[in-house]
């Protein structure tokens, strides 16, 4: 299993990301068991986002490993200030996996629509 880079030229064919996204992603030989990126924020700091394992790598520890070396690789790597992620709050098992690798809820958001 290695991290790699590689991912973002995948990505990049099927969904345009803007510059200031980095894709990640871990291999296992050629395949990807979980994919994600970094979103560059204000004030020097990051944002893990978009992250997915495919179902036959769910429950193998693969997105855990992903979003605690993405993190890691922000702070240490690239210097950043700082990490957020942004989660659904009914998805209990990505929060478990985000709270278990150290990020801890600061905050929750809504989303609202106006009408005219």
């Amino acid at each position: 299993m290695s991290v790699s880079s590689s991912f973002g030229e995948l990505v990049r064919f099927f969904l345009p990301l803007p510059p200031d996204f980095h894709s990640h992603g871990f291999q296992i030989g050629t395949e990807y068991a979980s994919v994600g990126c970094l979103k560059e924020l204000p004030n020097d700091g990051v944002r893990v986002c978009m992250m997915y394992t495919p179902p036959e790598h769910r429950k193998k520890g693969y997105a855990s490993a992903l979003v605690a070396s993405i993190a890691e690789h922000a702070i240490t790597t690239r210097k950043k200030r700082y990490c957020t992620i942004a989660t659904d709050l009914g998805n209990p098992t990505s929060n478990a996996i985000y709270e278990r690798v150290g990020f801890a809820p600061y905050t929750d958001f809504g989303e609202y629509h106006f009408s005219h």
